[in-house]
């Protein structure tokens, strides 16, 4: 198991580095509450929210309790790259530092779609084709153990800024299994990829639980 997989114990040092950004804060499982803290004060304190649109994604669309990250996507806009990462770095040191989440920020060009499962296991069909952005390097380090990974000179990706790369996501992508029967058991006809944080500041717990994949 690599340090990336493995939990620390309180008692453990960490240090967790993406980009610029580092910390030796322990992180928290992310919750309803700790969400929305984090996201009203994102929205206090920046204009990420308003410079894009922003979502939602991953575990925390299914529930609390098996997942340590929170997943969000910026979406569109006319920026530069530099203030991409600027804004991906700002959204990451404000989740470790302030509120113990480790967040997994990406840019997309435009908002990845729900998933059905006969479409996903239908010969030759892909995720959507589309451009991403994100922080590149990142270190990982549980008392002596460290590791670390890094996609600036990585051949499926391009560096755009000191930390910045930009990746295609359908291109050379498949669905892994592990998704591919989240998809197959939901209940639902469509499994949501994405939630918007509008809807998410402004429409209430109730709202957000009736409208991912509880």
């Amino acid at each position: 198991m690599g340090t990336f997989n493995r939990e620390a114990n309180l008692n453990d040092n960490i240090f967790f580095q993406r980009g610029v950004v580092t910390s030796t804060n322990h992180w928290s499982r992310p919750s309803y509450q700790k969400l929305y803290d984090y996201l009203f004060n994102l929205y206090l304190k920046s204009t990420i929210i308003k410079d894009y649109d922003v979502y939602l994604m991953g575990g925390v669309l299914y529930d609390f309790n098996t997942t340590w990250d929170l997943d969000i996507c910026l979406v569109g806009g006319n920026h530069s790259d530099e203030k991409i990462e600027k804004d991906l770095n700002f959204m990451m040191d404000m989740g470790l530092n302030q509120f113990n989440l480790l967040l997994d920020v990406t840019w997309y060009e435009q908002r990845p779609s729900n998933l059905i499962y006969q479409e996903m296991v239908e010969n030759d069909f892909k995720p959507n084709n589309m451009i991403h952005k994100k922080i590149g390097y990142t270190k990982k380090q549980i008392n002596e153990e460290i590791e670390e990974r890094d996609l600036r000179n990585h051949p499926d990706f391009v560096l755009l800024t000191e930390h910045l790369v930009q990746g295609n996501y359908g291109l050379n992508s498949t669905y892994g299994e592990k998704l591919i029967n989240k998809v197959k058991n939901s209940s639902k006809p469509e499994t949501i990829t994405t939630f918007s944080v509008m809807d998410f500041l402004e429409k209430g717990e109730s709202y957000f639980y009736t409208h991912t994949n509880r």
